[in-house]
Order: structure tokens, then sequence, then C-alpha cells
């Protein structure tokens, strides 16, 4: 009888185990390197903001780009809200509002807000001499000492991922 019970325990405690770590977590906010490792995971609150800076590559000043996380239509999204930057001589970077926005200058900054643009994922360049960085939740992560080199991509998704799939993402001997 007490075989039983304890085979009973047994396939209980495996089975909890294998759901823990199979069963997706709440939605989040996941970066991976190039190397498709897994680097950061944030759950997605009401609204996640959180700002992304890097040197721009031709004008060689700040640029500081704000989104937010917001669901649309049953998945969730990263919406651009607002943009600042230096200097304009840079390639790509306007002296204008478009589709609605709205273009201002303020304490020596330009700034385009109410921008409202709508990406399933985000994928950056990195390299050290850009100093990327996010900025999210009071804490700031050097995304450019990611990379091996200290050069390469990181990929910005919104998934549901399991603690096995974390671990799988995160160690590259599993």
């Amino acid at each position: 009888m007490k075989t039983r019970n304890n085979k009973a325990i047994i396939l209980a405690i495996i089975t909890l185990v294998l759901l823990v770590f199979t069963w997706p977590l709440k939605w989040s906010l996941v970066v991976e390197d190039e190397d498709d490792m897994v680097r950061l995971v944030i759950p997605i609150t009401e609204k996640l903001e959180f700002t992304y800076y890097s040197i721009h590559s031709v004008s060689r000043t700040g640029l500081m780009e704000y989104l937010h996380v917001e669901e649309q239509e049953g998945t969730f999204v990263f919406v651009a809200d607002k943009v600042r930057y230096e200097d304009q001589s840079g390639a790509g970077l306007p002296e204008y509002a478009y589709d609605g926005s709205r273009f201002y200058e303020e304490d020596g900054y330009f700034y385009i807000d109410g921008m409202d643009r709508v990406y399933k994922s985000l994928s950056f360049q990195v390299e050290e001499a850009y100093m990327n960085t996010l900025f999210i939740e009071g804490h700031e992560y050097l995304l450019y000492t990611w990379p091996k080199d200290r050069k390469g991509s990181v990929e910005f998704t919104i998934q549901k991922i399991s603690l096995l799939e974390l671990l799988k993402k995160s160690f590259k001997t599993l």
C-alpha cells in the first residue's frame, strides 16, 4: 500500500515539475542577442514604458526613443511615442512632423512626439561606439556589452516563454 502511495506522490511531483517548466509564463518583453540567447525578460505590466538610447551614426549625437508596450487586438505590440535628438545634420533626423505627429525644439533638443508607430518586434544594431542603452523600470542595461565583440544585434519581442524555453535560450549547453 505504501509503495502505491509513494509512486503516486512521485508521479504527482514529476507532473508538477513538468508543468512548472513547460507552462508559458505571462506575456513578457524578451530581449535576445544575435546568438538567440535570452538576455532579459520583463513581465508586461499595464503600460510598460521604456527608453532606448544610442549615439546617432552620422551626427554622433545622442538619440532617445520613447516607447511602450500595449495590447492591440488580443496581442501585445511595441509603440514608438516620441524621439529626442540633439542635431539635425544626421541622415534620418527629420526637421518636421509627419502622420499627425508634432515637431518642436526645447532646451536645445529636437522632439517629435505623437508618433504612435506600431511594431511587432524591434531589432537594433548595437556597438560600443554607439553606447546603445535600454532604460526600463528604473534599470539601465548596456546593450552593446551583450554581443561577443561589442558589436552585433539585439531583438526585442513580446512572447509567452516557459521556464524550460528560458533555460534553453539562456544556456547554450542544454
